[in-house]
């Protein structure tokens, strides 16, 4: 049998890779930052802004994010409605000014309250983004690393 790669001559400090303590995220509020977008499209052939947010509730959460995808175009005309009035209420939450966007990148930096909830896709619990809001009250986790 062929082998990929063999690691039996490598010799590894077990200290080196203790377990680090975990940081998990539950449900609730969080002060979040556009960091990443890209135009995708779905196998369906509709197109959609799959967005990488950064949680900015405290230096321990720095490498921790969630993604969003935001439908914009859908033949499903209610999928393309709910993903079209997300991407709206980030950009107000946010405090974008105007209905257009000259370039996706314009929400790369941009900022808003966050609702995470849990939900199981194929069989496997996650957190995802339920909606954004401008609310002022302060993020589970602390203030803002952004402010």
């Amino acid at each position: 049998m062929s082998v990929f790669l063999d690691l039996s001559n490598v010799t590894v400090d077990k200290k080196e890779f203790a377990t680090p303590t975990a940081v998990h995220f539950t449900p609730g509020e969080y002060f979040v930052r556009c960091v990443e977008v890209e135009l995708k499209t779905a196998k369906s052939g509709g197109k959609y802004l799959n967005c990488k947010f950064k949680f900015a509730a405290n230096e321990e959460y720095e490498a921790m994010h969630i993604y969003h995808m935001f439908n914009i175009e859908n033949s499903n005309a209610q999928t393309k409605r709910i993903g079209l009035e997300q991407l709206k209420t980030f950009l107000l939450a946010a405090g974008h000014t105007g209905d257009k966007l000259e370039k996706i990148t314009d929400l790369i930096g941009l900022t808003a309250f966050a609702k995470v909830v849990t939900d199981v896709y194929m069989g496997r619990e996650q957190l995802k983004i339920k909606y954004f809001t401008d609310n002022d009250s302060k993020p589970v986790g602390g203030e803002s690393l952004f402010q």
